[in-house]
């Protein structure tokens, strides 16, 4: 019987933390924050140097969609060392349009990887000076929000001919944090079921042995 009780006490014990990980799941808003109605749109590496003219007819095309506000192109160096490496780079014009906080006067400004799941924007100037010569790594499309912009936009990237995206839908940060949350329910509930099992199982060979 005992082995009983404490299933039942660890089965409410994750289902407590997994209501608790739904009430801190929504994304925080407010300044120097990446707005919630901004799709994040991760590409997949390549090693062919881009089209700088078909790259800006493709942004200037999903510009258009009906509901979109804005598309910058975000650039990555992840190799050799310096003040780049592991930030995100963009345009200073572009990282103005994101409207995350005061951006340094330099024509190629990064800005801490971060930002893309919360956290305040830090802009300082990029060592880099030409963002042609780098590969784009993040397309961030800003919409009004409305779930037929959002849509669109998914719809337009994954058809994209120049970005390619993996087959991977863009999302928005709170898309990011209920995706965390439904792992960390999956993991709660697989944790639960397996104490569960186990004390069961424990109390079941117990009243077994005392049946005998």
């Amino acid at each position: 019987m005992s082995g009983l009780v404490v299933a039942v006490f660890m089965v409410s014990v994750f289902a407590g933390a997994a209501t608790t990980a739904d009430r801190s799941a929504a994304p925080s808003v407010g300044p120097g924050l990446l707005a919630v109605s901004t799709l994040i749109q991760y590409l997949e590496p390549s090693s062919d140097a881009p089209d700088p003219a078909e790259t800006d007819a493709e942004c200037a095309r999903l510009a258009a969609i009906p509901g979109v506000t804005g598309v910058v192109t975000v650039y990555r160096h992840d190799s050799g060392d310096g003040p780049d490496v592991g930030r995100l780079l963009l345009l200073a014009d572009a990282a103005n349009g994101l409207g995350l906080g005061a951006v340094p006067s330099a024509a190629v400004v990064s800005v801490n990887s971060d930002v893309l799941t919360g956290a305040p924007a830090v802009f300082t100037p990029a060592e880099a000076t030409d963002v042609a010569k780098l590969t784009p790594s993040i397309l961030l499309l800003g919409t009004d929000g409305s779930t037929p912009a959002l849509e669109r936009a998914r719809t337009a990237l994954q058809s994209s001919t120049i970005f390619t995206t993996g087959g991977v839908p863009a999302g928005t940060r709170t898309d990011l944090a209920d995706d965390r949350l439904q792992s960390m329910a999956a993991s709660y509930a697989t944790l639960t079921y397996a104490v569960a099992a186990s004390r069961l199982g424990k109390t079941t060979n117990l009243a077994a042995i005392r049946y005998e």
